[in-house]
């Protein structure tokens, strides 16, 4: 995948610049290297991977908890187990709350700035992201969450960022969403 994005930005014109979504043409990121340059609404809920990504944390974390349960003392666990799957599935609901309401209020999601470049690709993030990360700093600060504070920290340094496409070992396309690409860097 990372070669065809490279031969799609060597196909273009000379000097232009392509919106993956409008087909429109600028020049005036020329300047600064970028040869594919465009903006998306990220949804949150309306995204077939965050959805699945969520039940896979929550639900990998209910079975390590009940596994525990049931090598310690297994009479008990089994009494105990609908008491976890009410929290299993009272915590997947609420995290889709939480995550309908962010999609809501954003207008569609947050926004995204995408550019693939010769030299490699990047991101940064919208208006919307940085302020939502910069208000869960202060609440966090405010709260006295240390975990909550450092989360918030590792979100605002990770509001741009660029690999270059040495960096980029394989590329996985979805037929709905963006390509994921993956190397030995997380971002």
């Amino acid at each position: 995948m990372a070669f065809v994005l490279v031969q799609v930005v060597a196909s273009g014109p000379t000097g232009a610049l392509h919106c993956p979504a409008c087909g429109a043409t600028t020049t005036e990121k020329l300047a600064e290297g970028i040869d594919l340059y465009w903006g998306r609404k990220a949804p949150v809920i309306g995204s077939s991977i965050v959805v699945k990504q969520l039940l896979f944390v929550f639900g990998a974390g209910f079975l390590f908890v009940f596994l525990i349960m049931v090598l310690a003392d297994p009479s008990s666990a089994t009494g105990v187990f609908p008491v976890l799957f009410v929290l299993f599935l009272f915590f997947i609901a609420l995290s889709l709350i939480v995550a309908a309401a962010l999609q809501f209020f954003t207008k569609g999601g947050l926004y995204t700035e995408f550019a693939v470049t010769r030299q490699g690709i990047g991101y940064k993030a919208g208006d919307e992201s940085r302020t939502l990360n910069t208000a869960t700093l202060g609440g966090s600060a405010i709260g006295f969450s240390l975990s909550g504070t450092g989360g918030s920290l590792i979100n605002i340094t990770r509001e741009m960022d660029f690999m270059a496409w040495n960096e980029i070992r394989s590329a996985t396309a979805y037929r709905r969403d963006n390509p994921s690409f993956s190397s030995g860097k997380s971002w």
